[in-house]
C-alpha cells in the first residue's frame, strides 16, 4: 500500500520553521502564543488528468467502504462504511462537510479536502477520538494513516493506530449498526506492551510549531517532553509525553515498525479535546507532519493542519497555562 505523506507545501512550511530555529533565528518566532489560544514512471499528462478528477467539487460526497490495517505489522482490522455530506465552512475550507457511520453506532465527525488530501476527525458515543489522514490514489480510493485514542480523565491513551483505505461505493449496507469500543476493531491490550529499548531520536525536549487552516498560517508553539516508557500497540519503541507550556496536555507516542513515522496523541482537559498527529522524523532533531484537535464528545474539530518540531536542550517558551487549545 502506498504510504501517503504530507504535501510538499506543508513540508516546506514545516522545514522552513525548523531550519529558522536551528540556524539561530530569533526565538521570538517561537514565542508563546498568548493566553487566549495556545496549536514513479507516471506521465505528466496522466498525473494532470488524475488531479483534475480528484479536484472535482463534491467528489468525496457519498458512501465509502473503510478498511483498517492495525499496528503492529498492519494486520487487517475491521471494515466500516462511511457516508459523507458536503456542507462547506469546516476550518474555512470550501470542500468540507460532515460524515457518519451507519455500520458503527454513534461514530461521526467532520472532514476537509485540500488538493488531493482528505482529513477526517470524529468521535464515538463512548468518548473515543478518531483521526484519519490520507490522500487520493484515484478519485474512488483514499489511503493514509489513522489514530484512535481514549480521551478521558487527564490523559490520552492510544486505542489503535495504523493505515486505512477508503473505497467509494454506491451505498452502505442496510444492516443494523454495530456497537463496540473501537471502529478499527481492536482495543488496547496493556499486556502486549513491549520492553523499553533505547530510542535516541525521540525522547527529550521538542519545540512544536503549529500551522493553521485555512492558508497554513503560523499558529501556536509549545514545548513537549517525550519519555521512553515501553511499547505501545505492540510497537516496542514508544512511551509517554507531556507539555511544560500547556497545562494538562499529555499523551502517548510510538514509532511504527518501519521506523519512519512518529505517531503521537494526547488529551487536554481544559477544553475536552484530543490531539492526534503523525509524521516522519526528518532528522535526529527535526520532525514534521499533520495534526488534528478533536472536541469530545461532539466530534467537531478545534483545528487541523501541519506542524514542525525541533529538538532542543531546554524549553525556551513560557510556563504552562490551561486556556483554549494548544495549537492556536
Amino acid at each position: 500500500m502506498r504510504r501517503p505523506w504530507i504535501s510538499i507545501r506543508r513540508l516546506g512550511l514545516a522545514l522552513a520553521a525548523a531550519v529558522l530555529f536551528v540556524s539561530g533565528g530569533s526565538l521570538s518566532m517561537l514565542a508563546y502564543a498568548g493566553p487566549s489560544d495556545p496549536a514513479g514512471g507516471v506521465e505528466a499528462a496522466d498525473v494532470e488528468a488524475e488531479e483534475a478528477d480528484v479536484l472535482v467539487p463534491n467528489v468525496v460526497a457519498g458512501a465509502w467502504n473503510l478498511l483498517f490495517f492495525l499496528e503492529p505489522n498492519h494486520t487487517s482490522g475491521a471494515k466500516q462504511c462511511l457516508v459523507f455530506s458536503v456542507t462547506g465552512g469546516v476550518d474555512g475550507e470550501p470542500l468540507s462537510g460532515t460524515w457518519f457511520s451507519p455500520t458503527f453506532a454513534g461514530w461521526n465527525g467532520t472532514w476537509i479536502q485540500e488538493g488531493d488530501r482528505v482529513n477526517l476527525s470524529g468521535s464515538t458515543d463512548a468518548g473515543l477520538a478518531t483521526w484519519e489522514d490520507g490522500e487520493f490514489n484515484v478519485k474512488t480510493q483514499i489511503a493514509g494513516q489513522f489514530q484512535h485514542e481514549f480521551a478521558s480523565g487527564s490523559s490520552g491513551v492510544l486505542s489503535s493506530a495504523g493505515a486505512f483505505r477508503l473505497q467509494k461505493i454506491s451505498a452502505c449496507p442496510s444492516a443494523a449498526a454495530a456497537s463496540g469500543v473501537d471502529p478499527a476493531g481492536s482495543s488496547r491490550d496493556a499486556s502486549a506492551l513491549g520492553p523499553a529499548p533505547s530510542v535516541p531520536d525521540v525522547p527529550g525536549i521538542w519545540v512544536i510549531t503549529f500551522f493553521a487552516e485555512p492558508g497554513h498560517s503560523t499558529g501556536g508553539s509549545q514545548c513537549l517532553i517525550f519519555t521512553q516508557a515501553g511499547g505501545r500497540l505492540g510497537e516496542p519503541r514508544g512511551g509517554t509525553w507531556d507539555s511544560s507550556t500547556f497545562a494538562d496536555w499529555q499523551g502517548e507516542w510510538f514509532m511504527d515498525g518501519n521506523g519512519d513515522l512518529l505517531y503521537w496523541s494526547g488529551y487536554f482537559s481544559s477544553n475536552s479535546g484530543a490531539s492526534l498527529a503523525v509524521g516522519p522524523l526528518v532528522s535526529a532533531t527535526i520532525a514534521s507532519g499533520n495534526y488534528d484537535q478533536v472536541h469530545i464528545p461532539a466530534g467537531s474539530t478545534f483545528g487541523r493542519s501541519a506542524y514542525s518540531m525541533t529538538k532542543v536542550s531546554s524549553c525556551p517558551l513560557s510556563s504552562a497555562n490551561s486556556t483554549s487549545t494548544p495549537a492556536r
